[in-house]
């Protein structure tokens, strides 16, 4: 059910009637209207919800609007709550800017919202159950991403940055080197990808979807209506904003302890592989659940495995690698049948064969 509330400018009801009706409103759907002097406010409920054509055909007849729409209020929390994900991020990402850069504090005083935070230099503070970066509305986390921090975006350079500069260079090319250092572009993304993300992507690339999505966001506030394609695209844009935001996770200790026990696990039942069947069958069975749980947990967090235990990975993949191949389907017991077990049966039925004959010639 949609329930919708629709503009119509027309001299008449039944001019009202007819342009409702190239939008799919029509006898069927339940209406109550209020005239206004030459437009009316119709009130509409559909058992079959607007298409992305009527919603086209609303958009593109200059004598409909949509005051209110149900679907679409439903669809804008749907997209708010992405980009609630995408503020949050970035909030943690300027919070990583207070050990990067020295003027930490500076990039917040421009904020009305942060001026009580910068006053103390500071990142929490009593009478608020949020930092500072919590305080800052999406725009303003934009342009502070964007703030450069060289040189070229600082004005006045001071005589003293220049004498020490100066002092500090080894020769006049040593001094060269590190003014063109001093003097190129470095915003407050750009540190956080390095430092931070590990990151190549650029300010350009970052500052176009946060641009899309503060302009939803604006928007929103005014319950603008949007369609389900426009939905689906806003999504996207803050899903993919989002991967491009949130740094890689290095794994942890009890991370590492888990990929551990559970290779050791995968490689015991391995080395009892000539186990009786029913045996062997209960093992993998014992395993299978917290070691999957285990691969998936590392695919999930997307964990960055460093220095020897990158080496213990590598060792343990082509086990991995086997057990996802031969166990895929772990709930048929017949893939794992040992087949020696059928001889062995076959010949302990031709010694029992062997053995009547004989008691039968006594």
């Amino acid at each position: 059910m949609q329930i919708l509330e629709v503009v119509v400018v027309a001299a008449s009801w039944g001019d009202a009637i007819e342009l409702l009706k190239s939008v799919g409103i029509d006898e069927k759907s339940k209406k109550q209207h209020r005239p206004i002097n030459g437009l009316f406010i119709v009130r509409a409920e559909k058992a079959n919800s607007l298409t992305e054509e009527e919603y086209t055909t609303i958009r593109d007849t200059p004598e409909l609007a949509l005051l209110s729409d149900s679907l679409s209020r439903e669809r804008v929390g749907d997209v708010l709550d992405k980009v609630y994900e995408v503020e949050v991020e970035l909030r943690k990402l300027l919070l990583h800017v207070y050990d990067l850069i020295d003027r930490f504090f500076d990039v917040f005083r421009e904020s009305k919202y942060t001026k009580d935070f910068t006053n103390s230099k500071s990142v929490a503070r009593k009478g608020s159950l949020n930092p500072i970066t919590s305080h800052l509305t999406l725009g303003e986390m934009q342009a502070i991403l964007g703030i450069d921090l060289s040189w070229s975006g600082k004005a006045p350079i001071s005589i003293q940055e220049i004498g020490d500069l100066l002092t500090s260079a080894a020769d006049f090319d040593n001094f060269k080197g590190e003014f063109s250092k001093k003097i190129k572009v470095n915003t407050v993304w750009d540190v956080i990808a390095e430092n931070v993300l590990k990151s190549k992507t650029s300010w350009s690339d970052i500052y176009n979807d946060l641009k899309t999505l503060k302009r939803f966001r604006d928007e929103s506030a005014h319950y603008q209506v949007i369609t389900e394609k426009k939905k689906d695209e806003l999504i996207e844009k803050a899903d993919s904003l989002i991967k491009k935001i949130t740094p890689t996770r290095t794994a942890t200790k009890k991370d590492y302890e888990n990929i551990y026990y559970a290779s050791k696990a995968l490689s015991d039942v391995f080395v009892n592989f000539q186990a009786k069947n029913t045996l062997f069958y209960k093992q993998l069975v014992d395993i299978k659940s917290p070691l999957e749980d285990t691969i998936e947990t590392i695919k999930k967090l997307n964990l960055t495995v460093t220095g020897d235990y990158s080496k213990g990975l590598a060792e343990i993949q082509p086990g991995l690698n086997a057990y996802s191949s031969l166990f895929k389907d772990i709930n048929t017991p017949w893939i794992v049948s040992n087949h020696n077990d059928d001889d062995n049966d076959k010949k302990d039925e031709d010694e029992k064969e062997d053995n009547s004959k004989a008691i039968a010639k006594k």
